[in-house]
Parts: C-alpha cells; structure tokens; sequence
C-alpha cells in the first residue's frame, strides 16, 4: 500500500480529514485558467466543504488505472469496469493523498466539493454513474484562457492535441470532423483556443447546452437538475443575479461573506493577472491579444458552432436568464 491509500489515522504526519457527505457532491469542472479556484473560493467561503483538488490526475492518485491520454472522454453509458469503481471512489471522498487534499484543513465535512479541468469530456459520464451528482460548469471566453494559458508556457497543448485524437471513440462520436483543422493548427495560441473549443463543446452538446437562438433566455433547469452553466464574466458584472443561481443550484445559503469572497483574488491568480493590476478583469484580455489573433479565435470557434457564445465581444453573446 502507498502512502497516498493509507487510511488517514494510519498515515504519520498529515492531517486528520473526516468526510461525512456521503453522495452529496459537486463538481465544479471547466478549462483551466477560466476561474475555477476563483469560483471554488466562492462557494466554499464558509470553509464548510471538503475540497478535492484535480483527482484525476492519474499521476497524483495513485489507485487510477492506466488511462488513455488526457482527456479522457467516456461515453455516457459506456460499462468502463476498470475506471466506474475508483471514479466512484473519487466522487464519494472514499479516499485521501497529500494531492486532492492540499487545500483543506482539518476537520469533520458534510459537504464535498471537487474542482477538475480534466474531467470535461466525461461530465456526462460521471452524472450518469452518480446521478445525485451536481456539476458546475464554468465558461470564461477563449481569448482570455488561451492567453492565459499561453503566457504560462502551457506548451504541452499540441502534444494533447495530438492524444486526443487517439481515443476512437472520441473521434467516432465528436472529433472526426475537425481532424483537418487539427493537423492544421500549430501556433500556441490557436492550439489553445482548439483545446478550449473541444473541452467545451463535448459537454455543452452532451447536456444540450447550446443556445436556440443568440440573444435568447435558455433553460437551464433540467429535471432533476444536474448542471449549472455559469460564465465568468457573468459573474464579474452581474454578481447578485449569478451567484443566487449558483447557490440556488447548489442548495446553500447566500450571504455577504460569499460577495467578499468573489471580489478576492483567487491564489492562483498571478502578478500580472487583471485583478492584480486594476485593469478589467472580463477586458483585459483585449490589450493583450492582438485583434489578429482574436479574430482566428473566433474562426476556430465558428468550425464548433460556439461563436454562437463567444464572439471577438468580451461578453457571452446570450443570457442565462432566470
């Protein structure tokens, strides 16, 4: 047995976490360096959760099974006999390594919240395995993430790219179509933006999440409901009407502390990062990114239909309404 698999009372020098939620969990699941710290911050102010930090990283948690290259995509009724058991492990806190649990302190929880930019291609899944699941899917605009993602060097992205392709189900069910623009595209930049296309557009058609029509209200309350979409730069600049829907979502008490807790930089926000030097933070990315570049963004959008969301616009291009 690893260190990592010890039961915690067994293990010398780490700390002593009791999870008590049993199968009351969320996910929170998006790309990376769209606002997920951030917004886990958010829901979990009161410190009243068990947060599990990215738990499918078969790297970190070592009773994974072998998995294809990341991401993993995972058809909703697909058996999976090796993964579905220590998924459900996962979801169920019935676990604990120095990894998923960096971010919690000590204590006894009753509530579990699980932060993930690996699991997008196979949300559908897991909710189908574990339906009391709750997922929070966040949506920030490409432009934004790609920088992001960019200037931190996130240079492994044609390599995934590549992997991607490589899972046949994946190809057969969502990516055979793009396969041309995926041999095609090559600047990190766009890499970034394609990346971002796919990790979203997998999701937003397997929870038929897409828009009727641009400008129109969409019903985001599926029975029973099991996914929250929430936009990033809905939240900045329409924080009261956003965070109601998302603690409504989640079945949790609204205060001010949630309000100090969303005008507080995330810990992964860097030096540079809007919030740090006062420039907009839904904007920023505009002085950045050259109008060039922004323009390619959205071509490589158009290709998934998810310029219907995100234009060269910093603001998603329909509303959520309530």
């Amino acid at each position: 047995m690893v260190l990592n698999d010890m039961p915690m009372h067994l293990r010398p020098n780490v700390r002593r976490i009791i999870d008590r939620a049993g199968e009351r969990a969320v996910l929170l699941a998006g790309s990376g360096r769209s606002g997920i710290t951030w917004v886990q911050n958010i829901i979990n102010h009161r410190q009243d959760h068990r947060l599990i930090h990215e738990p499918f990283r078969q790297d970190k948690v070592s009773f994974l099974p072998p998995l294809p290259p990341y991401p993993l995509y995972l058809r909703p009724e697909e058996p999976a006999p090796l993964f579905k058991p220590r998924a459900l492990r996962i979801l169920r806190g019935q676990f604990h390594s120095d990894w998923t649990d960096q971010s919690v302190a000590p204590g006894i929880y009753h509530r579990r919240l699980l932060k993930s930019i690996r699991a997008n291609l196979m949300l559908k899944w897991l909710v189908t395995q574990m339906p009391v699941l709750k997922v929070v899917f966040l949506m920030r605009h490409p432009c934004a993430v790609s920088y992001s993602q960019t200037r931190l060097g996130w240079v492994q992205s044609v390599e995934r790219l590549y992997t991607m392709r490589l899972q046949p189900k994946l190809l057969t069910d969502f990516l055979a179509p793009f396969v041309p623009l995926c041999e095609a595209v090559r600047e990190p930049f766009e890499v970034n933006v394609l990346l971002w296309a796919i990790e979203n557009y997998i999701p937003l058609k397997q929870f038929a999440l897409f828009p009727a029509a641009v400008g129109q209200p969409v019903d985001m309350a599926p029975h029973p409901p099991q996914i929250l979409l929430l936009f990033y730069e809905a939240l900045c600049t329409n924080p009261e009407v956003e965070l109601c829907r998302l603690f409504d979502f989640l079945g949790l008490p609204l205060d001010g502390a949630a309000f100090d807790a969303l005008r507080t930089p995330a810990q992964t926000a860097f030096r540079w990062s809007a919030i740090h030097s006062g420039e907009s933070i839904v904007d920023a990315w505009r002085s950045r990114v050259a109008p060039h570049q922004a323009k390619r963004a959205i071509e490589l959008l158009h290709h998934f239909d998810l310029d219907q969301i995100y234009s060269q616009d910093s603001m998603p291009r329909f509303s959520l309404g309530q």
